[in-house]
């Protein structure tokens, strides 16, 4: 009998540091304010239809530096007192921001678990490929 494939962990589309980044864009034209998801789309430079966008907000929640609210053409996002936290802490050496960080890096799921199995120490993207697929059965999509 074939071993049942269990539904992947959601994980963010792009590094935590790109993502404090959008952050830190999205509180330049929007500071602690909530906005629509089609304007907060736009300061990152993706059209209202664009799957970029879309993927943006999901990797920000998926670290926990923004929250959303609402639905379709009503929903809201807005950066989280976390994330702000991170964001507005522009001290040169901040062991708080660092440790936040370390905490966001470790908010998706799968993050945490390889970070459990491994810590800083990597393998090569086809051993992970292979722990997450085989070890795992986690689908490719």
């Amino acid at each position: 009998m074939a071993t049942k494939k269990q539904r992947s962990p959601s994980y963010p589309g792009f590094a935590l540091e790109e993502a404090i980044q959008r952050a830190k864009a999205f509180y330049k034209k929007e500071g602690k304010h909530e906005t629509l998801v089609t304007t907060a789309m736009s300061h990152w430079g993706y059209s209202p239809k664009s799957s970029g966008g879309l993927v943006t907000v999901a990797a920000l929640k998926a670290y926990g530096l923004m929250g959303d609210k609402g639905s379709g053409d009503e929903r809201k996002v807005f950066l989280t007192p976390f994330g702000l936290k991170i964001i507005m802490d522009e001290r040169i050496v901040s062991p708080e921001r660092d440790s936040a960080i370390k905490q966001a890096a470790m908010t998706p799921k799968i993050m945490a678990e390889l970070w459990n199995k491994y810590g800083s120490d990597l393998p090569s993207h086809d051993t992970l490929r292979h722990y997450l697929r085989v070890d795992k059965a986690y689908s490719d999509g």
